[in-house]
């Protein structure tokens, strides 16, 4: 279940959600984006997959912010990554 609160910029769960849509249209299965919140300050995503590391893993994660961008021109940056367990990792973005 995602948990919605409304937000001050642009970015809300129809956004949102077209970009993890948009996202793993292109990078499914090898990384798959699932939403797990949304709130006043970002948004909170788990990535899952085999990742392929030589190509710059961190780029899985920043891709997610030019399909928001490209959707809603709302500006994000990571905030953190967590591992959660092996290829499973959980993302929190700010809505700048």
């Amino acid at each position: 279940m995602v948990q919605v609160l409304r937000l001050r910029s642009k970015l809300n769960i129809r956004t949102a959600s077209a970009a993890v849509e948009l996202y793993n249209k292109y990078r499914s299965p090898e990384v798959t984006a699932r939403l797990i919140s949304i709130d006043a300050a970002g948004i909170t995503l788990q990535f899952e997959g085999t990742f392929c590391n030589t190509c710059g893993f961190m780029d899985y994660f920043e891709d997610f912010i030019f399909e928001v961008k490209r959707l809603a021109s709302i500006n994000m940056r990571i905030d953190y990554v967590e591992e959660k367990a092996f290829q499973t990792f959980v993302v929190r973005y700010l809505a700048e």
